[in-house]
């Protein structure tokens, strides 16, 4: 009997989805040099030897691929606490890139599930963002990239011929809109309504629900029907198979999908905006170059491999039992009182946490779902990395309260907290299909903050 890593079959089977090789390339002959350089073309880093004679991996790849269950060339994914990101970095670390490859990893080539959407200084209203109605050259709607991207996140959510009704949740394809250079414009204006509506997404019994983003029938009510027609064939709705679902739309407005994740890349310099905090409450920012550092070292070939993320099935912890398989804190008590400790080195300062920030961090552990004390901490650590650092800002007298800096602070809490562990494991990289163990970011950042703030008498979370 013969053992195959998972991943080697794993990049075979992407490699033949993305029409760089056939199976057929698989099956090592005897005497067979060339076939022998076959991981060496595909540029992965596996022993050509594994391949075998009447290679048993061409076997298996070819039921994969014939298995109807077996399309989605993809590994187990990771669930999303959001699906609205904040990737932020100094330019030229990958973020943009990385949108894309989280696209391609749970995804067939056969289907387009990421859009590149680059954002203009000039974008002020959320029209610039979900088109509007402009009566040059006759009344009609302008619908924008983003727009024709949800209607596409949609058709891959629903069932066909079934009007509104989604499919099971592991057949849903996960859609990433990458907002390029987000905060070129200010982004409170432009992706206002996108704000809004992102806080009544709602998952329970019945499905998924949540407000209407984008509304037809009211922006066009008083106009002739071959208006909504045409809007119908520029959003993709045209064949017959999503009748009912347009007629839903139509009445109840077109609700934000399920399936779409918003990433938007962030650099901060002369050129760009600041966020206000009610943007990053509602935001999971990832500081791209603490989850995601440059290697140079493994430029050509990368130890580390990002997790593939997907779309959130959760938008509310609202009961004790839905923690109940996280071993490391079945009810989330631990995590309340970690909550309540940061809150109170916050107090009588403009940056404390509120209901959000909490149910937040319980939807980190439903998400991640800590097994021991070390991956709880890690839970907490990108959770402060996420959504605690981004907020605090400004110089000294801002950033202290009666009992001193809050940044000092901060981290003879988490120091004194964490203190068990050295190292913590890894919840965004793989390593051989294993978590690596890495620093506290938190402490890390802390001390990087504290650092400016003492150079240049201000400080804040960006690079």
């Amino acid at each position: 009997m013969r053992l195959i890593p998972t991943i080697v079959v794993i990049d075979l089977l992407k490699a033949i989805s993305e029409k760089k090789m056939s199976t057929d390339e698989i099956n090592r002959k005897r005497d067979d040099n060339e076939s022998e350089k076959l991981f060496q073309k595909l540029k992965l880093d596996h022993d050509p030897f594994i391949l075998g004679y009447e290679s048993t991996i061409k076997a298996i790849c070819e039921y994969c691929i014939n298995n109807p269950l077996s399309n989605l060339v993809s590994t187990k994914s990771q669930k999303l606490p959001k699906p609205f990101l904040l990737l932020a970095g100094i330019s030229g670390t990958g973020k943009t890139r990385f949108v894309r490859e989280q696209a391609a990893a749970s995804c067939p080539a056969s289907i387009n599930n990421y859009a590149l959407i680059p954002v203009r200084p000039d974008w002020h209203e959320p029209s610039d963002l979900l088109g509007y109605v402009s009566r040059i050259g006759g009344t009609h709607y302008v619908a924008t990239p983003f727009l024709q991207f949800m209607a596409a996140a949609w058709r891959g959510a629903v069932q066909p011929n079934t009007g509104y009704v989604l499919k099971d949740t592991q057949e849903i394809t996960p859609f990433w809109a990458c907002l390029d250079e987000m905060n070129l414009a200010p982004v409170e204006q432009y992706f206002a309504d996108y704000l809004s509506v992102l806080e009544t997404r709602q998952w329970d019994e019945q499905g998924y629900t949540s407000e209407a983003i984008f509304a037809p029938s009211a922006l066009l009510k008083s106009e002739a029907p071959q208006v909504i027609s045409k809007l119908r064939t520029d959003l993709g709705f045209t064949d017959a198979t999503w009748d009912g679902l347009w007629a839903h739309f139509l009445q109840n407005g077109m609700p934000l999908p399920p399936n779409l994740i918003v990433a938007g890349t962030v650099n901060m310099d002369e050129t760009t905006h600041g966020f206000s905090r009610k943007v990053i409450d509602r935001a999971f920012t990832i500081d791209f170059g603490e989850f995601f550092p440059n290697e140079f070292d493994e430029y050509f070939k990368p130890k580390r491999q990002a997790v593939t993320l997907s779309f959130p099935l959760a938008s509310r912890i609202a009961d004790p039992a839905e923690l109940a398989t996280v071993l490391a804190d079945p009810d989330g008590k631990k995590s309340i009182a970690f909550l309540k400790q940061i809150n109170h080195t916050l107090a009588n300062s403009p940056f404390a946490l509120a209901f959000r920030a909490l149910n937040e961090l319980l939807l980190m552990l439903k998400c991640f779902s800590p097994q021991d004390e070390a991956a709880l901490y890690a839970v907490w650590d990108d959770f402060l990395m996420a959504k605690l650092l981004p907020r605090l800002e400004g110089d000294e007298d801002k950033l202290s309260n009666e009992n001193g800096n809050l940044l000092t602070q901060l981290n003879h809490l988490l120091s004194a907290q964490f203190k068990a562990f050295p190292t913590r494991p890894d919840l965004f990289n793989t390593e051989n299909d294993v978590a690596p163990q890495i620093k506290f970011r938190s402490l890390i950042k802390l001390d990087w903050m504290s650092k400016r703030l003492e150079r240049d008498r201000f400080t804040c979370f960006w690079p």
